[in-house]
């Protein structure tokens, strides 16, 4: 009975080893059929970056407390009768409501912003900047301001600087304070504003700052008690590329 066991096992085993022996071969002759497939080189292809311009106003325009639809037209330099004719909810155009979201036109005409800059390489660079450094020139003069990497300019924008008997500080100086929301208050210093929920502001000296506006969009022209009025999209786009310690050079 025991040997009959034992040559059961026996023949079990040696049929598992040659059923073994035999898929291992057929393993061995198809690797030899099939050729090394090449392996596909990793490309690392550099995509051009996204173009940003706009006019100035964005897509969309939540009403504020003040304003009217005549001054939203006024703002976003479109008529009333395309801003009702875009947002047909309008029945009379005296009647807006606060909260209210409205659909504005597509400005029609050059860019307010835009990072497809016209302005030509900068000739020198402030003192202190560094040769592929980021920094910022605002241009009193022209209502320009331009965004540099080192000598390449890389955004540009209309701005809004300070009226003449409110005038922007000029010289060259360093972002010190940033606030992606903050309520602006003119009262302390002698002035006749408050501004809640102003967007992207970067301070450079004292109270004057550069920021994003809802206000107005006289952009070219000067319209601030001194700060650097820009549309918002464009004050996100310098919010999100500078940081603590970018120069900041105001002329003019």
């Amino acid at each position: 009975m025991r040997r009959t066991r034992r040559l059961q096992w026996w023949i079990v085993g040696v049929a598992l080893a040659l059923l073994a022996a035999v898929q291992g071969a057929e393993e061995a002759w198809a690797q030899s059929r099939t050729p090394d497939r090449p392996r596909r080189a990793s490309l690392h292809v550099e995509r051009p970056p996204a173009v940003v311009e706009g006019g100035p106003c964005e897509e969309t325009l939540r009403v504020r407390p003040g304003q009217t639809l005549g001054g939203i037209a006024l703002m976003c330099r479109t008529t009333v009768a395309d801003l009702m004719e875009l947002n047909p909810e309008i029945e009379n155009p005296n009647i807006i409501h606060v909260g209210q979201e409205l659909r504005i036109p597509e400005h029609d005409g050059p860019p307010i912003y835009t990072t497809r800059v016209t302005v030509p390489r900068a000739e020198a660079l402030p003192d202190g900047v560094g040769p592929d450094e980021r920094w910022i020139d605002v241009d009193l003069d022209e209502q320009m301001l331009v965004a540099y990497e080192g000598h390449e300019p890389v955004f540009q924008s209309l701005v809004s600087s300070g009226l003449p008997q409110y005038p922007t500080v000029v010289g060259t100086f360093r972002v010190e304070r940033r606030y992606e929301l903050k309520d602006m208050d003119g009262r302390p210093l002698g002035f006749d504003y408050f501004l809640r929920d102003v967007p992207y502001q970067m301070f450079f000296y004292r109270a004057y700052a550069i920021h994003g506006t809802y206000w107005h969009g006289n952009y070219g022209t000067r319209m601030s008690h001194g700060c650097v009025n820009v549309p918002t999209p464009a004050a996100e786009w310098l919010f999100e590329w500078s940081e603590m310690g970018t120069v900041v050079r105001v002329r003019g």
